[in-house]
């Protein structure tokens, strides 16, 4: 997958008690069984627990979640969905819900502050549009970003689809 757009916010204040940040993000790429396809994933997590003294982890949000700023165009409100959807080139969508993972920091750099993040969401297919209009199963993204630079590093996804 070739990753084009991420856009990622966070509640404030980020740091401190119910911490969330989110990403809306669209990817296009090949996916096997598929062709030529169009990931686009909205999704939020949970940085509670981040004390600031080691590379924390954050657990998926499966509802969605409303921040009242980010770095979209515009001061908010946005919402991220906790949904999956992935688009083939004929239009025939699979819809998916996230119902699980994390986002780690894998890496802090100083000089700016900036990080690498690897996220991994766990989703249920619960149909879609087209060809799989009934489909079900699911599926697993697995990202590393790089807020340094602004790039996807890794960006891979694995279905279990049944038609």
């Amino acid at each position: 997958m070739v990753s084009n757009a991420a856009i990622h916010f966070a509640g404030a204040p980020f740091f401190g008690d119910g911490d969330n940040a989110g990403v809306i993000v669209s990817s296009e790429g090949n996916i096997e069984g598929i062709g030529k396809a169009t990931v686009d994933v909205s999704s939020s997590w949970d940085w509670d627990l981040y004390d600031g003294t080691v590379h924390p982890c954050a657990l998926m949000n499966i509802t969605s979640h409303t921040f009242s700023a980010g770095n979209l165009p515009g001061p908010g409100p946005f919402t991220t969905l906790a949904t999956v959807t992935i688009t083939a080139e004929n239009g025939d969508q699979i819809d998916g819900m996230v119902r699980g993972g994390s986002v780690c920091e894998i890496a802090v750099f100083s000089g700016p502050t900036c990080t690498i993040n690897e996220g991994v969401t766990t989703f249920e297919i619960l149909g879609g549009t087209g060809k799989f209009a009934s489909a079900t199963g699911s599926g697993i993204l697995r990202s590393v970003f790089d807020f340094c630079s602004g790039t996807f590093l890794l960006d891979e996804i694995i279905l279990h689809l049944n038609k």
